[in-house]
């Protein structure tokens, strides 16, 4: 009589991690691109949650609600996160951004960088600023930017660029 085995050989096992292996090295790469993708949706979707925040808190309390950008007086940059705070008390503190993640902030009108961005009680944009361009990039090349646009009524909008 034939002895009935139970569980598998070595061999099948050796082929079976083969293939796993093989699997993995083709997702992987692919997977990374994910999640650099999803940290540049998500640093966009914060930016236009902050811009929401304070244009609805502006218009329901008919004050004047400033997005501004973190640091010290002398260094402020997007990319250490950004207050929204009406005189001062902050209404809300977004967190820096981790890893490659860049923010650029330019005025629309002037071209120049800017450090904050206001919202006044009627939801417009607050003087001096004519709109806002935020552009939301990593290291990575041949990938398009999201840019985050503030125009003068202070609705936001996304556009890709290359």
């Amino acid at each position: 009589m034939f002895k009935k085995n139970n569980g598998f050989t070595l061999i099948e096992l050796m082929v079976t991690i083969v293939v796993l292996g093989i699997i993995l090295a083709i997702a992987v790469p692919s997977f990374d691109s994910m999640i650099k993708n999803y940290r540049l949706q998500s640093v966009t979707n914060q930016l236009i949650d902050s811009f929401n925040l304070a244009r609805n808190t502006a218009l329901s309390r008919n004050q004047v609600i400033t997005i501004e950008a973190s640091g010290t007086t002398e260094k402020k940059e997007w990319n250490g996160g950004w207050v929204v705070k009406v005189g001062a008390e902050e209404i809300r503190v977004f967190e820096g951004v981790s890893g490659v993640v860049t923010i650029n902030a330019t005025n629309t009108g002037a071209g120049t960088n800017i450090k904050e961005i206001a919202f006044s009680g009627n939801g417009r944009l607050s003087a001096p600023n004519t709109g806002a361009e935020f552009t939301v990039t990593d290291d990575r090349s041949g990938v398009k930017k999201r840019v985050v646009n503030v125009n003068l009524s202070g609705q936001t909008r996304i556009t890709l660029k290359d």
